[in-house]
């Protein structure tokens, strides 16, 4: 959420708190994934026993029914709040934006930030980790390579959020991806 924004619940306590501080667990959150990544498709991935298409195929089946679940809710609690405050609450609502949201790509893929709600920026960040950990997984077989490979996409993420207003936005080396980027891979290595 914007810094300075006005957030809907700031009078209820734990609300406000929420809605203000609580994207800070989000990174709990990818590191929680990069974990479980590790020990679900790891050694998959090294043995061959899973390719890309069907891992995405299983990643996808099991990750976008919730997020258009969200996505719904998302929507409808905009267009209430709209209805009684004549303004967005979260962002500014339109069909292209619902759109690319209920594809799962608004962040990192194409220019935009979240559009609709914070799982749609989550599960296009995660789908982008899973992308990454994937191809790092085969040439870490192939080569022959230590685990310390996947620092490489930390360091080059950390070093893009401090290149400062470069705005650099190439499908998935943007700022937009790179703390989700950096938790999930910590996760793997964790």
């Amino acid at each position: 959420l914007a810094i300075g924004k006005e957030y809907p619940f700031e009078n209820v306590k734990m609300i406000g708190w929420l809605s203000k501080y609580g994207w800070d667990m989000t990174d709990l959150f990818f590191i929680m994934s990069g974990i479980t990544f590790a020990i679900a498709y790891k050694q998959k991935i090294e043995n061959d026993e899973i390719n890309f298409i069907n891992l995405m195929k299983k990643r996808i089946t099991r990750l976008y029914p919730l997020m258009i679940i969200s996505e719904v809710v998302m929507v409808i609690l905009e267009g209430v709040y709209y209805r009684l405050h004549a303004a967005w609450w979260l962002s500014d609502l339109n069909i292209w934006q619902i759109f690319i949201s209920l594809l799962g790509i608004p962040t990192g893929w194409i220019n935009m930030s979240y559009i609709v709600n914070m799982p749609v920026w989550y599960i296009g960040v995660l789908m982008q980790c899973y992308v990454l950990c994937f191809f790092i997984t085969k040439l870490k077989k192939k080569y022959n390579i230590e685990n310390y490979v996947y620092l490489i996409p930390i360091i080059i993420y950390i070093s893009l959020d401090n290149c400062g207003g470069t705005n650099l936005n190439f499908i998935m080396l943007n700022v937009s991806s790179s703390r989700g980027i950096q938790a999930f891979f910590l996760g793997i290595i964790i």
